[in-house]
């Protein structure tokens, strides 16, 4: 009588258990819920000022959190706004806070800040602000020799052009002073191509008249 007694009890707190364990599970479907939130989470980078950045970060929810590669946490709503120097790398993990699914690993992302380029106060990237490495925030790094070489092809390059352009406005400037000074070429090579042009009208003219046979 006394095992039947327990077997009832042990029957009735299992029914009672299992609902509240069911519930406590996390399912596939919340888990994708909760991988779309992470995934809607933005982020972006202004400058501010002396070579810091401003990291926006958006679209955060009671659902989850994240935590840096520097043990961060950060929780909230709405926005959320970090400053970081020039050229660093942040990892950001974001993670469930749903009590069903806690502390599951959603989504890493990295964001990688501009590094201020030291090249662009050199004099002649003064010389030559259109320059690839002159440029004030680079996302690469090149070392002083690849600056100097790629900067002796860039001089090179727009020496060939200049020269080009002023071989062409040299020609074009030869023909126009020579057709300005011989205006007579002009009426006889005008006149020259009028006279071809009446002779190819006429023929065809002519061929179609006869029925081809000129």
């Amino acid at each position: 009588m006394k095992r039947c007694y327990k077997f009832v009890l042990v029957f009735l707190g299992s029914m009672f258990m299992f609902p509240a364990l069911s519930n406590a599970q996390c399912s596939y479907e919340r888990q994708a819920e909760l991988s779309r939130i992470a995934s809607n989470v933005q982020f972006s980078y202004n400058y501010l000022d002396n070579y810091n950045y401003s990291v926006n970060i958006t679209n955060l929810t009671n659902d989850i959190y994240l935590k840096d590669d520097s043990e961060n946490v950060i929780n909230g709503v709405g926005e959320k706004q970090f400053e970081f120097y020039h050229g660093s790398t942040i990892q950001y993990e974001i993670y469930s806070k749903d009590s069903n699914c806690p502390n599951i690993l959603l989504l890493t992302k990295y964001i990688t800040l501009p590094s201020y380029n030291s090249f662009a106060d050199y004099d002649e990237c003064q010389k030559y602000p259109d320059f690839k490495y002159c440029q004030k925030w680079a996302s690469t790094t090149v070392s002083f020799e690849q600056f100097d070489k790629a900067l002796s092809e860039y001089k090179n390059e727009l020496n060939n052009n200049e020269n080009i352009e002023k071989d062409e406005s040299t020609l074009m400037f030869m023909i126009s002073d020579y057709l300005v000074n011989h205006t007579y070429m002009i009426w006889i090579i005008g006149t020259f191509l009028v006279i071809i042009i009446m002779l190819i009208v006429r023929k065809i003219i002519m061929r179609k008249k006869f029925g081809g046979r000129i």
